[in-house]
């Protein structure tokens, strides 16, 4: 079987190379390697993760990972560590796999899969190549809305991700957590933190290859041609494991925020919802989305208000009163403020958006 880790490429064979049967991944990828097949004298064979080239005509079986399961998998965890947002960053290449796993996945989250954000690279390779292509990495996880779930087509691209949360002051597990695919023990422990990852049963697929090809030699019908390699389990390490509960109690405070703001709560009623101490929450805020408790309040408000502006001829003394802000005035002193205009002004704008055809 040939390796078909992202990282591995090429394909090399002796000059005297004539085996009955094979199990192979990713030589089909190439077009040397469908030449190769074509070419040989080949009786039967298990595809790994790969479809058979057009030219190859004996018998076959086909073995893939069941991205599905992987896919229910990755959604479970990081749902039940209580997270809200979510993204996924594909394998790098144009691979029909990793596509799979993203559509899986997004299906797996439920509702929440239709706020997914992916990070796909680049078609086109610049001259910088993976510079510029790391620092869009970084920039892209320093937009996402925190604290967010991450899952990345498989470990090693789960490592980029690591390495792009460090340049991008990100913190891993309170800000972001981080998931990969394979449990390569080399990178899952190796990492800062160490990668949780899921594990699919190698073993179990190899199996179920060799029993495969060796029925197609023999001549015998396949009780399946179209074979999954099962999931054997998810191993968590750091990277998903928020010890200090930080994310989770963000999470929750924010939840709260987003249902109640526009009453004119205080930051009072946020901590009484999530329990423990102002101090400990505050801490949490800081550490998680970089701005205070009463910022997050704030920051829901403006978004009512704007939304307000833009969707309702509602005067402006009602909308302060129905985004929850106690004062008129302070809201158009703190509108002009953040959005460096006034709130008639933005009216006027939206407006003009709105009846442009």
């Amino acid at each position: 079987m040939r390796d078909n880790h992202p990282s591995n490429d090429g394909f090399a064979v002796d000059s005297n190379w004539e085996p009955d049967g094979i199990i192979i991944d990713g030589i089909c990828n190439s077009r040397r390697g469908a030449r190769l097949l074509a070419a040989s004298s080949l009786r039967g064979a298990v595809f790994v993760n790969a479809t058979p080239p057009q030219s190859f005509h004996p018998a076959y079986a086909s073995l893939t990972t069941d991205n599905g399961t992987l896919a229910v998998a990755a959604a479970r965890l990081l749902k039940g560590h209580g997270l809200r947002h979510f993204a996924f960053v594909g394998s790098g290449g144009d691979e029909p796999w990793s596509a799979k796993r993203e559509a899986c996945f997004r299906e797996a989250l439920g509702d929440a899969g239709s706020d997914l954000r992916c990070h796909r690279s680049p078609r086109r390779r610049t001259s910088q190549g993976w510079d510029v292509e790391f620092k869009a990495l970084a920039a892209w996880i320093a937009d996402l809305p925190k604290p967010c779930g991450i899952w990345a087509a498989h470990d090693q691209r789960a490592k980029h991700v690591l390495d792009a949360c460090r340049a991008a002051g990100v913190s891993v597990p309170e800000q972001v957590q981080v998931l990969g695919v394979d449990n390569e023990s080399y990178i899952c422990e190796q990492t800062i933190p160490a990668l949780s990852s899921i594990e699919p049963d190698f073993s179990a697929g190899g199996y179920a290859a060799a029993e495969a090809l060796n029925a197609i030699l023999h001549g015998r019908r396949l009780k399946a041609k179209f074979l999954t390699i099962p999931m054997k389990g998810v191993v968590e390490r750091l990277s998903t494991t928020d010890l200090s509960g930080a994310g989770s109690r963000v999470t929750r405070a924010c939840d709260y925020i987003r249902r109640h703001a526009k009453e004119g709560i205080a930051v009072g009623a946020v901590v009484r919802a999530v329990g423990g101490s102002e101090r400990l929450l505050e801490k949490n805020f800081r550490a998680v989305l970089g701005h205070s408790i009463c910022r997050e309040l704030q920051n829901r408000r403006m978004e009512a208000a704007a939304r307000l502006l833009k969707e309702t001829p509602m005067p402006i003394g009602a909308i302060a009163a129905n985004a929850g802000f106690r004062n008129a005035n302070y809201l158009k002193n703190l509108f002009r403020r953040r959005f460096n205009m006034s709130m008639s002004a933005y009216r006027r704008l939206a407006g003009k958006h709105r009846s442009a055809p």
